[in-house]
Parts: structure tokens; C-alpha cells; sequence
């Protein structure tokens, strides 16, 4: 869905709904060739519940690649707060603390801290052209209710009815396993039952990326050993693999204390 469209049906949609539902709603542009961070002007309050709503692409100039908002699309409350993003082209969340909200359209860059500090340099945006249209709405109480509500109205190329798909059947990251913090949460690995084997992670990613990690503390010896066993169905990408914006792979690696690691993939 294009920008325009993705705004047009939004908003007949916002007109619909009862005053009661929804605090208030508003549209912003945000160019994927700016670095982080926007200002939208909103100062929000601990306890308020938004849910936003994103349309659009991030394009590399040079190379056959396009990001989509469910990757791109970073949020902050205040400078100093700590950044966080959903896992699909819909978010919604709770406000924990009160401050003026940013939003961040987020590679090429990589982040240095949680605090939204950029690794890389500012050229690195230039390597991009897109927009990303947001959405964000602050419901008047509950968030499912609210989406619920807007439903009944209609919906916008099903956006509506995946946020709250994502609400009341969210996708379990496996026990004891966490998402790398500069990359962001996913719905990419799953829990699944594998006869004769005790435990197994299933796979399935498009057009996003996640890395999935867990402190492990072992004795390195030379008898130490890492086993695994892996099924493909198919590989992540058919570009090539040897530039930084397009090392697609799936891998298993071990990263030591001193941040070297060795990976296999």
C-alpha cells in the first residue's frame, strides 16, 4: 500500500469512530534518507496506550533491497529513553515513562546504545531514498477495546485486524532465548515439537531480521563441542552475501567474552 492511500483510507476510517475511543490521531512523514531521531511534538504521559500504524518503503539506491516499517521503524520517549520497536507494521504500547516521543527510521545506521546513539556514520543514510507515513493513534482507555472498536468501522489492507491478531495470539520467542537488543524484537523463531529430538526452533523470516541469544558458561577444552543439526527448506535471499546491507544468511554462532566470535552458516 502506497503513502497516500494508506492515508486517505486511514483517515475516512478515524472519521467514523465514536470521540469516545480514540484521544487523539495524527499523521507524520518520516524520509528514510533522515537520520534519527524525529520530533513528532507529542508529549505523552506514563500510562497512556498508542498504537501506531505505518505504510511505506526504504529503498537502497545502489542495490536490489527495500526494508518495510516492521523493520525500519524505531521509537523513543524522551532523549534519554531506551528505544524499542514492534514486529510488524503495526505497534502498539503502553507509555512507561512521561516525555516527549521521537521516531526513527532506522537502517542503513546501527545503533551504539540503547538510548538510540548511532554506531555508524551519518552518510550511511545516503545510501537510501523512501518515506515511511506513520500513524499514531492514543486510544482514550484500553487498546484492544479501541482496536476492536476501529474494526467494526472497517479495516485498512488488514492492518488493523494483524494488530490485533498480534495482541491476543502474540508469537513466543523460545524459553530462555532472547532477541539482540540493536536489531530488535521479531516473530521470526518459534518453539516447535520434533519427535526424538528434546527441543527444536523453527525459522521463518521475510523481508525482516533477528538475531535470537543465550548466555551459555561452559569450560573450554579441547573436548568442549557444539552440536547442532539444521533442515533448510530454503535460503533467506538470492543476492550476494559479501556487503554489509546484504548479509542474508541463517547461521549458529559463539560469541566469546571478548566479543570475537565464530559462526557457522
Amino acid at each position: 500500500m502506497n503513502v497516500i492511500e494508506f492515508k486517505s483510507r486511514f483517515t475516512q476510517l478515524l472519521g467514523n469512530v465514536a470521540k469516545d475511543v480514540i484521544y487523539e490521531h495524527r499523521f507524520f512523514d518520516l524520509p528514510s534518507e533522515q537520520k534519527p531521531w524525529f520530533d513528532t511534538g507529542l508529549d505523552v504521559e506514563a500510562g497512556d496506550n498508542f498504537t501506531s500504524f505505518a505504510a511505506g518503503k526504504t529503498q537502497f539506491k545502489d542495490l536490489p533491497i527495500t526494508l518495510e516499517p516492521n523493520f525500519q521503524l524505531w521509537f523513543r520517549i524522551g532523549k534519554d529513553g531506551e528505544i524499542f520497536r514492534g514486529t510488524r507494521d503495526s505497534h502498539s504500547f503502553t507509555v512507561a515513562q512521561s516525555g516527549r516521543l521521537y521516531l526513527a527510521s532506522y537502517f542503513p545506521g546501527e545503533w551504539s546504545s540503547k538510548t538510540g546513539e548511532l554506531a555508524t556514520p551519518d552518510e550511511m543514510y545516503d545510501m537510501v531514498t523512501g518515506n515511511l507515513a506513520v500513524l499514531l493513534i492514543r486510544w482514550q482507555s484500553d487498546t484492544l477495546d479501541g482496536l476492536k472498536t476501529l474494526a467494526e468501522c472497517g479495516d485498512t489492507n488488514n492492518l488493523i485486524a494483524m494488530e490485533i491478531d498480534r495482541l491476543v495470539s502474540p508469537v513466543i520467542t523460545p524459553k530462555g532465548w532472547d532477541y539482540l537488543w540493536f536489531t530488535g524484537p521479531a516473530e521470526i523463531y518459534q518453539s516447535r515439537a520434533v519427535p526424538m529430538k528434546e527441543s527444536a526452533i523453527c525459522c521463518h523470516t521475510h523481508n525482516d531480521s533477528g538475531l535470537l541469544i543465550k548466555p551459555v558458561s561452559l569450560p573450554f577444552k579441547p573436548n568442549t563441542r557444539l552440536r547442532w543439526s539444521w533442515k533448510m527448506v530454503a535460503l533467506p535471499s538470492s543476492v550476494r552475501e559479501d556487503t554489509l546491507p546484504t548479509h542474508d544468511y541463517l547461521s549458529i554462532a559463539v560469541e566469546f567474552d571478548n566479543g570475537q566470535d565464530i559462526t557457522y552458516y
